[in-house]
């Protein structure tokens, strides 16, 4: 399957509904898909990379204008990463630095023995909150942590807009209580800003404002571990699969959907077709440098496939849920 030189998005008509729906039209001409087109042809290219970046310059501009600063903590790897940078920049800023984790019911107890020991490394005990929404209700009148488990039972993907929906309504409700309208992520991928007419590390939303943490630093996948070896940092990988390192739930879908499908040569095609979430998450990612093409195509060849232990929690929360004990 032929895919695009920039990133890993199949150059297949026959797939479009399957697509990202920047991927469109092809440029075969020059073997890519319209996104990787576009940036390599954005005026503003050459200031998106290097060391000195725009990026970084707008996430110094930030800090520079800051007396205290909101972040969404998810116990992950990026986050983590994000987190300890920014603490040491808020140390040397003398900003207060605030945090939160949401508990949606399916972050896992190594994810938990995570964000407790990073949050006690970086001396956040009194600046940190977890904010329950398992049963808080939806509009459809199921509870968060129902609407979760439901994505499990139907070998749904939950990631992207179903998540982020969810996520940004609490998003708002906390920077309200704080009387803030910017709140820094985790985020390692640059958007596209129209106020801005280029790419940023500011997402605009509905009254508030997200920063993407991890591109303003600059992380990239291969480097993220080393730099937790390297400060000694107290994470460790949950092996939960499914590209995520604090959520139970993407890798045991991919394992569950893998143990009842067989595919014949096109393991790509399959992944893309039955997956497109996974598409989503690497194509941007590889197209910015953060994952390295070769290793998305292993990832899209090897699926990332949660382990038993992970699994098994799973069902103990989803009999927890049926007896009514969460």
């Amino acid at each position: 399957m032929e895919l695009c030189k920039k990133c890993v998005v199949p150059l297949d008509l026959s797939m479009e509904k399957y697509l990202p729906p920047n991927a469109l039209p092809f440029h075969k001409d020059e073997q890519l898909c319209d996104a990787c087109y576009n940036l390599k042809n954005d005026p503003n290219y050459v200031n998106y990379f290097g060391r000195e970046n725009i990026f970084r310059k707008e996430l110094d501009d930030f800090l520079s204008h800051r007396k205290r600063i909101i972040f969404a903590y998810s116990g992950g790897l990026d986050s983590t990463i994000v987190l300890d940078k920014l603490n040491f920049e808020c140390k040397s800023r003398g900003i207060e630095l605030y945090c939160f984790t949401v508990d949606y019911g399916f972050k896992g107890s190594k994810a938990w023995d995570n964000i407790k020991n990073v949050i006690s490394f970086e001396g956040l005990k009194d600046h940190h909150e977890i904010i329950d929404i398992k049963n808080k209700k939806l509009q459809s009148g199921e509870t968060v942590i129902s609407y979760y488990c439901n994505f499990f039972d139907n070998g749904v993907l939950p990631c992207g807009i179903n998540c982020n929906r969810i996520l940004e309504s609490v998003y708002k409700e906390v920077l309200k209580e704080f009387n803030e309208n910017i709140l820094v992520t985790g985020g390692d991928t640059p958007i596209f800003n129209k106020k801005l007419s280029r790419y940023s590390i500011f997402a605009e939303k509905d009254g508030y404002t997200i920063l993407r943490g991890a591109v303003g630093f600059g992380l990239n996948k291969k480097e993220n571990r080393d730099y937790i070896a390297k400060n000694k940092i107290p994470w460790t990988d949950p092996k939960y699969g499914g590209y995520d390192t604090d959520c139970l739930l993407p890798g045991a879908i991919l394992r569950k959907n893998l143990e009842k499908s067989t595919f014949e040569q096109d393991k790509i095609g399959w992944v893309v077709k039955n997956f497109p979430v996974v598409l989503d998450y690497l194509a941007p990612r590889v197209r910015w440098g953060i994952i390295r093409r070769e290793d998305a195509i292993e990832m899209l060849n090897k699926l990332d496939i949660g382990d038993e232990a992970s699994y098994a929690e799973i069902e103990r929360i989803r009999e927890k849920i049926a007896q009514n004990e969460i």
